[in-house]
């Protein structure tokens, strides 16, 4: 994960992409993707950036699938390798 967080964030010799992006300050957005599809939240039990209560109350406003980790804030980098995100996000085998 931390390797995908320098890659994403380094800048890019090819600017193909940047077609699509200019777009998007034109596009209206009507409806709110997590009103209408299924969405996951990952509450950061000790994160003492975004309070871990706003987390679940937001979670809980989206109606989402919620798993909990005994995080900080930066859950991806500290858990890389977890898989109760991705087996939530899956759901019952």
């Amino acid at each position: 994960m931390a390797r995908l967080l320098r890659l994403s964030s380094s800048p890019r010799a090819d600017h193909s992409h940047t077609r699509k992006a200019d777009a998007l300050p034109n596009t209206k957005t009507t409806t709110a993707a997590w009103r209408a599809k299924p969405t996951w939240y990952q509450v950061s039990t000790e994160d003492r950036t975004i309070n871990p209560e706003l987390e679940r109350f937001l979670a809980k406003r989206m109606n989402t699938t919620t798993i909990e980790l005994d995080s900080s804030h930066v859950s991806l980098v500290s858990h890389e390798g977890n898989r109760g995100f991705d087996s939530a996000c899956r759901g019952p085998q």
